[in-house]
């Protein structure tokens, strides 16, 4: 009787922890990095992230993390690295993710097509871009557990992950890819995964098409904004030559 209410039990906590109860707790979508989604927003978007880039060029989306039905805690998200049919890798050092925070937008422009509510705009780095480590929840803490010691605060306010999810609720993860100027042309696959509390994780694949060309590392022509006034100055040209009249 014994070893019939253990794998019962067994069995129960193994469903909890299969991909289909997972799926039920947390869903992911992809987004292009033209797309915005509201935080109670109907989720869309697609099953998997496909994206072009030529070399020397950052390509972006977004997945979406997803709270269908209940609230849940997500304590870790991350990317492989993208490997190409002949072996050849896009290394994940390549990649930079950031959680998008909503902001409160109380006014509209004139003319918009959106009225005020909530809106992602800010991009809060996994990863400090001064240290390369993780960016850490804010915290104190005292090096001897006794009442009247000092404190000593770590962290930041503002940090990725992690972060809470309540019932309806959308969160987008921006990502960068950074193809390398000596990336060989082709397509490359890994997978994005995000992990919450309570062994719950769910995946997404990611395909990168890289086109066979590598853009410069910046433009390769002038150009001018601001009063035609500065032109004279900025070519090293008179006001009434020719030259001036092609510009202008």
């Amino acid at each position: 009787m014994k070893d019939k209410i253990l794998f019962v039990i067994a069995l129960y906590i193994f469903i909890l922890r299969s991909p289909a109860h997972s799926a039920e707790q947390l869903r992911l979508t992809a987004l292009t990095s033209m797309e915005r989604i509201g935080q109670y927003q109907e989720p869309y978007g697609a099953n998997k992230v496909q994206i072009k880039s030529a070399k020397n060029e950052v390509e972006s989306f977004q997945v979406v993390v997803i709270a269908p039905k209940e609230n849940i805690r997500v304590v870790k998200a991350e990317i492989s690295d993208l490997i190409g049919k002949d072996g050849s890798k896009i290394a994940k050092a390549n990649i930079k993710l950031f959680r998008a925070e909503y902001i409160r937008v109380r006014r509209s422009t004139p003319r918009a097509e959106l009225p005020p509510g909530l809106y992602t705009d800010p991009l809060v780095p996994f990863i400090n871009p001064l240290t390369g480590k993780s960016i850490e929840p804010r915290g104190q803490y005292r090096k001897v557990d006794r009442w009247g010691e000092a404190t000593t605060t770590v962290g930041y306010e503002m940090y990725a992950v992690p972060f809470d999810l309540f019932k309806g609720q959308n969160q987008p993860i921006w990502v960068d890819v950074y193809v390398p100027k000596d990336a060989r042309g082709g397509v490359y696959e890994g997978t994005f995964t995000v992990t919450a509390a309570g062994n719950i994780s769910e995946q997404i694949p990611v395909t990168l098409t890289v086109w066979d060309f590598t853009l410069p590392d910046g433009p390769t022509h002038k150009s001018h904004f601001g009063s035609f006034g500065n032109i004279t100055r900025y070519f090293n040209i008179k006001r009434d030559s020719e030259k001036f009249k092609e510009i202008d």
